[in-house]
């Protein structure tokens, strides 16, 4: 990613990446508030979607009553402006291209095995193998970054710390096709959306607590983005993305701005970023609420926070 924008090879089974294959171009920084998050995979399933780069080896280390504990510290994202390359914008040996690196959440992260029967918080995931008291003197599978140094972040850093910059999260989108040479000039592009969630689940599993998992493993879980019977059940069970994305059908396709309002809001409040936003414009426009410019720019404020 410092030498270009990198280019991978993606399909359901496999992510590799193409090292001689790169697009002209860098990568900018966005700083965010600091976030730690544990995911527990606890089925050969769950290690292989959520982790494709490494999942198949993985997926056969897990034991009865054993997990993969993901340990993550996010301070901040990278991103390109680039939207859809096509294969002539690509250098190199890129035949098996399908997929460029359009962003990823940096930080740190510590992978290690853990038990079923005990929930442990990240800094006894990052710590797990490097204190002689640690248990069982498990030792860390895989790590990157320095905790210590991720202490030192700020969302309004222009970089972030030397030590806690590696990438942990990674968002692929499609190498688009390039049109014929006769093809009509493009429409003018749509008004820029915000999607559900930068996440898509393998087919049959649903995102629930910061990994793919089958719903039935889930207390709650991100509805998909069409279905509003779905997304209000799951909002009813306290899952803020989607209360956000009930808000937006609401909006959008029924135009029940009171039911609407108080999705938002119940998502807001739970922390989801989305319905902070979406909220914060139905109340400067007065729409479904009372028009509150000041109230409008603290749920914008909110939002951008997060």
């Amino acid at each position: 990613m410092k030498d270009g924008v990198a280019v991978v090879s993606y399909s359901c089974d496999k992510l590799e990446l193409l090292k001689g294959c790169h697009i002209e171009g860098q990568y900018g920084y966005i700083g965010m508030t600091t976030r730690e998050q544990v995911v527990r995979l606890e089925s050969s399933d769950e290690v292989r979607a959520n982790l494709p780069l490494s999942g198949v080896q993985l997926s056969g280390e897990l034991a009865r009553g054993t997990t993969l504990e993901v340990a993550m510290i996010l301070v901040g994202k990278r991103r390109t402006t680039w939207t859809e390359p096509t294969h002539g914008d690509l250098k190199g040996a890129c035949d098996k291209a399908t997929h460029y690196v359009s962003g990823a959440t940096v930080g740190a992260f510590a992978l290690d095995s853990g038990s079923q029967a005990k929930v442990r918080a990240a800094a006894e995931v990052f710590g797990a193998g490097t204190s002689a008291g640690s248990e069982s003197g498990k030792q860390v599978k895989n790590r990157d970054g320095d905790p210590a140094d991720c202490k030192k972040a700020s969302p309004d850093s222009a970089s972030p710390p030397a030590q806690c910059g590696a990438p942990v999260r990674l968002v692929l989108a499609p190498i688009a096709k390039a049109p014929p040479a006769d093809a009509p000039p493009p429409s003018p592009a749509p008004a820029a959306k915000v999607s559900s969630s930068e996440t898509a689940c393998p087919t049959g599993m649903v995102l629930a607590d910061g990994k793919c998992t089958k719903p039935g493993g889930a207390a709650a879980f991100q509805c998909r983005a069409g279905d509003s019977a779905e997304c209000s059940a799951q909002c009813d069970k306290g899952h803020a993305g989607s209360c956000a994305t009930l808000g937006e059908i609401l909006v959008r396709d029924q135009g029940d701005l009171a039911r609407a309002t108080a999705a938002l809001k119940k998502g807001c409040d739970g922390g989801e970023a989305r319905a902070c936003a979406a909220l914060g414009a139905l109340t400067a426009a007065g729409r479904g609420v009372t028009s509150d410019a000041a109230g409008a720019a603290r749920l914008f404020e909110k939002a951008c926070a997060g």
